[in-house]
């Protein structure tokens, strides 16, 4: 399919191909990169939504191209996490105005899982 045709598409069908073509990767044998790439996009402040299933977290996230992404964290992971964001918020106080540069973290030495 060319990007011309691609942009014909409905909403709800570009939709159904997104969620069609993310699953179809999940089958494939070729891993994700390692690292996360040094340049990517972000979406700022997304809408999100969090609770939990059975001892794990769940942390939906609503990406601008994706839609709704969503990670199960267990309870090793979830501490770790809340320390992280707590450390970066007393790091960085608010900031109005400024320009942020995003650059990818250097990926975890251990844990996590997959991001489907």
């Amino acid at each position: 399919m060319n990007p011309e045709e691609i942009a014909r598409l409905s909403t709800a069908e570009l939709d159904a191909l997104i969620a069609a073509a993310a699953h179809e990767r999940t089958k494939r044998a070729e891993p994700h990169a390692a690292q996360p790439p040094p340049q990517f996009e972000a979406t700022l402040n997304p809408a999100w939504f969090s609770f939990l299933a059975g001892d794990n977290t769940v942390v939906q996230l609503r990406h601008a191209g994706h839609g709704w992404v969503s990670v199960a964290l267990p309870p090793a992971e979830r501490a770790h996490l809340a320390s992280l964001l707590l450390h970066h918020s007393l790091l960085r106080g608010l900031q109005t105005g400024a320009q942020v540069q995003i650059s990818a973290p250097p990926a975890p030495a251990g844990g996590g899982g997959s991001l489907h």
